[in-house]
């Protein structure tokens, strides 16, 4: 008979399954999350093993790649936006899965905020919610700009959006230009197509896959010299102009928490949805001198976080 010692030393660490939308090149939630995972008493490869899978921007991929995840008998799911939740869901109905995306509750993807219901639960960024708010702020800093562009992706999309800031842009007497990305292969096109309109500043909605192509946006932006709204600080660190939103890095601390409850026994059905409750609002002065914007000087004494 084995004694104790071996049989725990044969025992094998829990499996967490991560989901993403983008491609590891441009993979910021990994790194984020072991730390955080560790700051929480977990250890990698001890006491939990870790496998990330990615779409490489191709939502399509994310019912199979899901499927791949759950061969793998993993202890809890990790899903981002609505896309990747809803693949999870439909190939996990005994796993656990802690979600990230817009708003889980009005996407349908839990019950409530507090009894989300089923084996979901997870994190609401409530991004949708501050689209108006960043479109106000687009207006503050570039006042000249009167055609501004819509950068969207329809998979992250809350049905009726795009309306309220259609209405939003009319009271600041603004004229939008939408165009929609969800592959790598329609980014050219729209950028061509912003171009094309004569756009004089650009606003990217919310959605996994355009932060997760976020370095060719911003490089974009520099060569055309527009003015533009991203919606993470984390982007604005990297070259982007200004930004609307908690810091990722936070929100991934959400998770982070969430599934370490899980692991140590909970269950979804009893954690209720968390959300952010910081909001940070970043510019780059060093892009606006690139692209010949001065900042309003009462934007940078506004600003939580000012980039040189």
């Amino acid at each position: 008979m084995l004694s104790p010692t071996v049989v725990r030393a044969q025992q094998v660490p829990p499996l967490i399954g991560v989901l993403r939308v983008g491609s590891r090149a441009d993979e910021q939630f990994e790194p984020v999350f072991r730390r955080d995972l560790a700051r929480l008493g977990w250890e990698d490869g001890k006491t939990y093993r870790l496998q990330v899978l990615f779409a490489d921007g191709n939502s399509s991929r994310l019912p199979a790649l899901t499927a791949e995840l759950v061969k793998a008998d993993p202890k809890v799911l990790v899903a981002f936006g609505n896309a990747g939740v809803k693949a999870a869901q439909v190939a996990a109905k005994d796993i656990p899965i802690v979600a990230m995306a817009n708003d889980l509750v009005a996407a349908g993807l839990v019950s409530s905020m507090a009894r989300p219901g089923g084996n979901t639960t997870g994190v609401s960024i409530l991004a949708h919610e501050l689209d108006v708010k960043r479109l106000e702020l687009l207006h503050d800093i570039a006042p000249q700009a009167r055609k501004i562009g819509v950068v969207t992706d329809d998979n992250f999309e809350i049905k009726g959006q795009l309306e309220k800031l259609q209405a939003a842009a009319l009271n600041f007497g603004l004229a939008l230009t939408v165009v929609n990305v969800q592959t790598p292969a329609e980014i050219a096109p729209a950028i061509a197509a912003l171009a094309a309109a004569r756009v004089e500043a650009v606003q990217f909605m919310t959605s996994p896959f355009l932060n997760s192509t976020r370095a060719t946006f911003i490089a974009a932006m520099a060569k055309m010299k527009l003015p533009a709204m991203y919606e993470w600080p984390e982007t604005v660190e990297e070259g982007g102009l200004v930004s609307y939103a908690p810091r990722i890095s936070l929100c991934y601390r959400h998770v982070a928490v969430l599934v370490s409850k899980v692991l140590r026994g909970a269950k979804p059905v009893d954690l209720p949805i968390e959300q952010p409750a910081t909001f940070t609002l970043a510019v780059n002065t060093g892009t606006a001198h690139a692209i010949g914007l001065t900042l309003p000087e009462a934007m940078i004494l506004r600003a939580d976080v000012v980039v040189d």
